[in-house]
């Protein structure tokens, strides 16, 4: 796994305030790596969102991305 990426919220929410869409950013990138993400990264990305449209969009884009799962053992 040490060729991928987990992509932070930050990262994301700084895009979205751009006014870019980071999702299709990932997907244009010419980076050779898997990019991942996390439920953290997905609440504190989705917890923003006012647009119910753009929030659902969000979360069908995380819904395809490759997933860390975020057991107890992550946690701790």
């Amino acid at each position: 796994m040490e060729d991928n990426v987990l992509v932070d919220s930050s990262w994301f929410i700084q895009r979205y305030r751009e006014g870019k869409d980071p999702f299709r950013l990932l997907e244009a990138s010419d980076f050779d790596h898997e990019f991942y993400s996390c439920g953290v990264v997905m609440t504190e990305v989705c917890r923003g969102v006012r647009n119910r449209r753009l929030y659902e969009a969000i979360r069908k884009d995380f819904a395809v991305m490759c997933w860390v799962p975020t057991t107890a053992v992550v946690w701790e």
